[in-house]
């Protein structure tokens, strides 16, 4: 849908590049760098996992909003972006995809997945990190949480937001 070309003009995404691939590094687990895209994510950014084995680049490839973490939290911070999507049939992509509108709108209150915003010197949230992690690693310790919270406040910071994390805005219209 966008070539790496562009991609590569994304300001979030060159300041993002450093951090992610030092989370990858910590963790050991691949990181992803999203943002929205109509009713889908758009990874901008991927990492893969540091320990050589094979992997698909992910880079710009898309996840509809509701069947992914990265889309979960930007749907969070993006009410009006979450009423619209709500109102359509939600599709399933695996067993486990959340396709109730009702379930998904709680999950979006609580926002328990292993995503955490990104925003910009306004305070907007533009773009979500993450990090991939077999279900068998179900859950993810608790150093594995911190990192992915300090890499998205230093990608943040960079782009010229002191605080974290950002507030949520009940109506972004």
């Amino acid at each position: 849908k966008l070539s790496n070309v562009y991609l590569d003009t994304l300001d979030v995404r060159a300041r993002a590049m450093r951090w992610t691939r030092e989370l990858a590094r910590r963790t050991g687990l691949s990181t992803r760098l999203g943002a929205e895209l109509f009713d889908e994510v758009i990874i901008i950014h991927h990492n893969r996992r540091p320990d050589g084995s094979q992997q698909m680049l992910e880079t710009g490839i898309t996840i509809p909003s509701h069947a992914s973490a990265l889309g979960k939290v930007l749907l969070a911070y993006h009410p009006s972006a979450a009423d619209e999507l709500l109102a359509k049939p939600l599709r399933s992509l695996t067993g486990d995809t959340v396709t109730d509108p009702a379930t998904l709108r709680l999950q979006l209150a609580s926002v328990a997945s292993v995503a955490v915003p990104v925003a910009d010197r306004s305070g907007t949230v533009i773009a979500a990190v993450s990090v991939v992690m077999p279900s068998s690693e179900w859950p993810p310790e608790a150093g594995v949480l911190n990192d992915l919270r300090e890499t998205a406040r230093n990608i943040s910071r960079e782009l010229g937001y002191s605080e974290w994390p950002p507030r949520v805005v009940p109506n972004d219209d």
